[in-house]
């Protein structure tokens, strides 16, 4: 799985992203991954993760563990430094994913935590 094949199945969640994701395309003239997973994606997970809708989250974090199990390096990279990182930011959110993340994406999140010093 690469960035493509995320961006294909991500804006099926996000409807509302793939403009978004254009006119950013548009302003830079290139895709920046890490700012669009952070600045225009994120925004909609954490969204999600505030309102803790199970069905919708159960089926959002079964693509992120397929994500973890089958991401080349560059997206799994771009996936754990933006998306991963990003809800170990703030506790009420992490524990809210907690609930629905599959062992890989355990597993990668608490790395990224890791990685920023955090204590896990």
């Amino acid at each position: 799985m690469n960035l493509d094949d995320f961006y294909e199945k991500i804006v099926e969640f996000y409807p509302k992203s793939r403009s978004l994701v254009d006119e950013h395309i548009l302003e830079y003239e290139e895709r920046l991954d890490t700012v669009i997973f952070e600045d225009i994606l994120f925004p909609f997970i954490h969204d999600d993760l505030m309102r803790d809708e199970p069905d919708r989250l159960r089926e959002l974090f079964d693509y992120f563990e397929q994500v973890s199990e089958k991401a080349d390096a560059h997206l799994m990279n771009v996936f754990q430094i933006t998306i991963l990182e990003k809800i170990g930011d703030d506790k009420e959110i992490l524990n809210t994913a907690k609930k629905y993340m599959g062992v890989l994406t355990t597993k990668y999140q608490w790395e990224a935590d890791r990685a920023l010093g955090r204590d896990v």
